[in-house]
């Protein structure tokens, strides 16, 4: 006998670590046959579920990992010579990463002189952030290579603004910048 599986999602838009229901509802033959539904994500295993006979439902409810996840259900009847195998249309849900906030900008301290380093906090993150890059810039200017944590102005950037723009980046969730206020450079 064929058989049919239909598949449902809780949402079509999460965020990372949000669990997601995935509900398969499976018929054949007037009747919702014993068996399990494997629910898979663009062709990996997520889990599998019991169907149940009185409703047809299986049921996963997990985290889904961050992309676009192409959802399948697919049914495995437990009389197979009775039933046939079904496998749902695809479902898509996108997970997307959080953002790291910036609780804190980060800030020049230094003498703000011509020859002189100068230095700038990596500032405060949520959560926590696992690494951070610098760029350094006079005026609106990109400085070329000065991506250090620290920067030592040259005579020919004294009068100039200096500031630093700190990028955040966290596994998990999309990277963020603060940028210090700017500070003139004398000689």
């Amino acid at each position: 006998t064929a058989t049919s599986t239909s598949l449902g999602v809780s949402t079509s838009s999460a965020k990372v670590g949000q669990k997601v229901t995935l509900t398969a509802t499976t018929s054949g033959g007037g009747s919702h046959p014993a068996g399990s539904v494997q629910f898979k994500d663009n062709g990996s295993s997520l889990g599998s579920a019991p169907v149940s006979t009185a409703t047809g439902k299986a049921t996963l409810t997990k985290a889904l990992p961050a992309g676009v996840n192409k959802i399948t259900a697919g049914f495995r009847p437990t009389n197979s010579t009775g039933f046939a195998t079904s496998t749902s249309a695809a479902k898509t849900v996108t997970v997307a990463r959080p953002k790291l906030k910036s609780t804190a900008k980060p800030k020049l301290t230094g003498p703000h002189k011509v020859g002189k380093k100068e230095k700038v906090s990596k500032g405060s993150w949520s959560p926590h952030a696992s690494k951070y890059h610098y760029q350094w810039y006079l005026g609106k200017k990109k400085i070329k290579h000065a991506t250090k944590k620290t920067f030592t102005p040259i005579s020919k950037d004294a009068g100039k603004k200096l500031k630093c723009t700190v990028t955040a980046i966290k596994s998990g969730y999309k990277a963020a910048s603060a940028t210090t206020k700017a500070v003139k450079i004398t000689k």
